[in-house]
């Protein structure tokens, strides 16, 4: 994601409280955002701007403290927002975050493609779990219009983050990968691993290997031995002999997140953990 030049955002508190409902938009561009909390919804639905056209994306952290979404779109958004509201099997988030244009001039074929769009990228960055798909096709929208839904997505991607929801970030950046320095090695104990040091979290490169035992300890903790079949019914790892091999990319939120469902031992990844000049990680970032 390029940013070109700086922006103006405005952030308006609907009830001056800032876990409430609250809209966000550029000073100077179409796109509009509004943030609604299940336990506001009611209040929302007063609200005139949701008769028209939206894209919207349910917000929840799973019982894997997962970041999960669903994306989808509506021509009338109240009555869509409505009925999730009242389906028992959908009553798990608890926030919802929409997407339109201030014009109200988005039309079911703009929305059916930045839904499809929406779905594709945040797959793509992995950086929640999403729990839909779609298959909507590039003739339903006309082609004079794709130009401003890709624009669309760009100023989409910055709300997004500024609002604290990276779910369409990129998790390393190509600067990243070719700065070095930030990689870091694992050649012990049976282990073969490379990790980056990204400026939020740690992403473990697909094929790094790890000894497949359990502790004693892990066993006791059930989170461990559940995110582990997760990742496996999931093909992102596999157990290959006495090894468990990465088929993905993995991000973690801390090193100890991957340490204990990956690993036999506890590391201090301060120090197993070298670049390629033999540094580790303390030596370079606390030092």
């Amino acid at each position: 994601m390029k940013y070109m030049k700086p922006r103006t955002i405005i952030t308006y508190l609907t009830d001056g409280n800032p876990a409430w409902i609250k809209t966000v938009e550029f000073s100077n561009r179409l796109i509009k955002w509004i943030s609604i909390p299940r336990k506001d919804l009611k209040e929302a639905l007063k609200r005139d701007e949701l008769n028209y056209s939206w894209v919207y994306m349910l917000l929840w952290v799973d019982e894997n403290d997962n970041d999960t979404a669903y994306i989808w779109q509506a021509t009338v958004l109240w009555k869509r927002i409505s009925d999730h509201y009242k389906d028992t099997k959908k009553d798990f988030w608890n926030n919802v975050i929409c997407f339109t244009y201030k014009d109200w001039s988005l039309t079911e074929s703009d929305i059916n493609y930045l839904e499809r769009e929406l779905i594709n990228e945040a797959k793509r960055v992995k950086r929640y779990t999403i729990k839909n798909w779609t298959s909507w096709n590039n003739w339903l929208i006309q082609e004079h219009r794709i130009p401003d839904m890709e624009e669309f997505m760009e100023d989409l991607k910055i709300l997004t983050l500024n609002l604290g929801y990276p779910i369409l970030k990129e998790v390393v950046t190509k600067k990243e990968l070719e700065n070095e320095k930030n990689i870091y090695y694992l050649h012990s104990r049976w282990s073969n691993a490379k990790w980056i040091y990204t400026e939020e979290w740690f992403l473990v490169f697909k094929w790094s290997i790890w000894k497949s035992d359990i502790t004693p300890y892990q066993l006791k903790q059930g989170h461990i031995q559940r995110n582990r079949e997760k990742f496996i019914n999931e093909w992102l790892i596999r157990i290959n002999g006495d090894n468990i091999e990465l088929l993905e990319d993995i991000l973690f939120k801390t090193p100890s997140a991957w340490c204990d469902i990956l690993s036999w031992w506890s590391l201090n990844w301060w120090i197993e953990w070298k670049d390629k000049n033999w540094k580790t990680l303390d030596e370079n970032e606390r030092k």
